[in-house]
């Protein structure tokens, strides 16, 4: 006796949501719907459930080897592709193309800081330290540059005979130097160097980290 009951497994969560969809627009997923319908009018009933994916599964692995098989053949295809399903692609040789540019300049002081030109991440911080830390990456503040605009000498440190840059006051400066050690250790490397990615990277991200109490306590938060 034929059964009128069938389940699909299968282990596509996001197929399996398109086809919950409210108005779906991909062609594909629209041919499944209209086929469900047909079956669902012969009074056949077919249930879907997601399951995850598991290595060392005899099915799910031949699955997965005809699915790439599949991929890679060059065969009509009955149905169009949507613009979107290449967004991934293009997404990926662009961030290609901007790490590629991003190496490729000479001199890049935020290099130093991020290598990888990816997103920022960010946590829950207040607002004044958030301009704050900005500013100190891109290596523009109004206590090192703000010269630029009102025509004053470049700022130098009481005991420096050098121009005051961002870089020069978190990890150069001679007169900051123990307050470096007590706050920004864990960025610290060798006898007296510092690692300017640790003290500005994405592990600075709220006001209890040595980065912030170093700027407060060296007296120089309100002047960035």
């Amino acid at each position: 006796m034929e059964d009128d009951n069938f389940t699909i497994f299968s282990d596509a969560k996001s197929i399996l949501q398109a086809l919950v969809h409210f108005n779906p627009t991909n062609p594909l997923v629209l041919k499944i719907l209209e086929w469900l319908v047909v079956i669902e009018y012969r009074v056949i009933r077919v249930e879907f459930c997601w399951v995850p994916a598991h290595a060392s599964v005899p099915g799910n692995e031949e699955a997965d080897k005809l699915t790439k098989t599949a991929a890679v053949e060059l065969l009509p295809r009955r149905y169009p592709i949507l613009h979107s399903d290449f967004w991934p692609n293009i997404r990926r040789s662009l961030c290609d193309i901007w790490q590629q540019r991003w190496d490729s300049v000479d001199q890049n002081k935020m290099r130093e800081i991020k290598s990888v030109k990816s997103p920022w991440k960010y946590n829950f911080m207040s607002r004044r330290w958030e301009t704050a830390l900005c500013r100190l990456r891109i290596g523009h503040t109004r206590l090192t540059q703000e010269f630029l605009m009102t025509g004053r000498p470049c700022p130098y440190r009481e005991d420096c005979l050098v121009p005051l840059p961002v870089k020069h006051l978190l990890v150069e400066c001679p007169s900051l130097g123990d307050l470096r050690v007590r706050c920004l250790s864990e960025a610290r490397v060798g006898v007296g160097g510092y690692i300017l990615a640790k003290i500005l990277g994405e592990d600075v991200m709220h006001d209890a980290c040595g980065s912030f109490k170093y700027i407060v306590e060296a007296g120089v938060l309100h002047k960035i």
